[in-house]
């Protein structure tokens, strides 16, 4: 972020005029996209010195954007209490203030308990994520209504190989890196939709009801936060919707995978699998799946520490893989 976007003369006059008017002064961009009309911002409110954190949107923006907000509104308004997300201060037609935590993201942990910076926090960590999973348990247990196959497969793939290609896993992939994530995503994505389908097909009866869930749509290590009291709190709701629950873990577990394999990955999959008791057809899916996302986000020698020695040896693990799938 260059300096002259800290500068409040390079604010949009619109923003200026909400600050002034909600009494805050800004601390610190932490993102915008110019081109989107979005604002996310560190602010002190005035009248009590207390710090805050200002998500807004240009009342110029396309229509996709303000309804990002409306959806996330929306849920902070009806799941905010319930102890996994910041608390919600004040809403407007085009902004958010929510509260300030000094925190750090779930990607900034997992790399200093990987590089032994943080190895007292570790046994912590594992007790918070297990808490947190019971926490958001409820959101993914309240499907409303039972869905045909094949459209929830369509979308669970359509959602995946979107996420593979884009978001935290693309980061600063090299040329060749990108290409090779193209081909596992793109060639294998109707192996895994026909894999998903048998596997459902031959297990789909009354006693194993596919319903439609809670799906937070961008679950990945930076929208994940932990406190100075080391909770687990859940950021960035504007994606929220409906669909196959699974999506969000098997989007998050691979790049806890990528940056923590040696000590926090297999806590991370058996504190799950507990808590969510997985179906044996939902286990066969999520187990073949993850391999899958495994080797895309290691296809990345940049996402995390020493993938650039490994990335190779799993994108070949993958066409093996692939056996398996067909």
């Amino acid at each position: 972020m260059s300096d002259n976007v800290l500068n409040f003369d390079y604010f949009p006059e619109a923003l200026r005029g909400d600050l002034d008017r909600l009494g805050l002064s800004v601390v610190e961009v932490l993102f915008f996209n110019l081109r989107k009309g979005r604002w996310t911002l560190k602010v002190k409110r005035l009248s009590s010195g207390d710090m805050a954190v200002l998500k807004w949107c240009h009342p110029e923006a396309d229509e996709q954007f303000h309804k990002g907000i409306l959806r996330e509104k929306a849920f902070y308004q009806s799941y905010g209490h319930d102890g996994f997300t910041p608390k919600l201060l004040q809403v407007g037609n085009q902004y958010l203030l929510l509260e300030y935590l000094s925190s750090k993201t779930l990607r900034q942990s997992l790399i200093e308990v990987d590089n032994g910076d943080g190895v007292v926090e570790g046994p912590y960590l594992s007790a918070s994520m297990d808490e947190f999973f019971r926490k958001i348990y409820v959101l993914y247990d309240q499907g409303d209504r039972r869905i045909d196959l094949y459209e929830l497969t369509d979308k669970f793939v359509s959602s995946w190989r979107k996420l593979l290609l884009s978001g935290p896993m693309n980061t600063e992939r090299s040329k060749g890196e990108l290409f090779l994530a193209r081909v596992l995503v793109f060639f294998l994505s109707s192996s895994v939709k026909r894999k998903i389908l048998r596997v459902l097909e031959e297990s789909y009866n009354d006693n194993a009801p596919m319903n439609y869930s809670f799906v937070h749509g961008d679950m990945h290590c930076n929208n994940i936060i932990i406190d100075s009291d080391m909770r687990f709190l859940l950021l960035d709701f504007e994606e929220v919707s409906s669909g196959y629950w699974m999506a969000d873990f098997l989007y998050l577990m691979p790049m806890v995978f990528a940056l923590n394999r040696n000590f926090f990955y297999s806590k991370f999959i058996d504190s799950f699998k507990d808590i969510f008791q997985l179906k044996g057809f939902e286990e066969e899916i999520f187990d073949t799946v993850m391999e899958l996302n495994i080797c895309a986000v290691c296809l990345n020698s940049k996402f995390a520490p020493g993938n650039n020695k490994k990335f190779f040896e799993l994108f070949l693990s993958s066409i093996s893989l692939v056996k398996k799938i067909i």
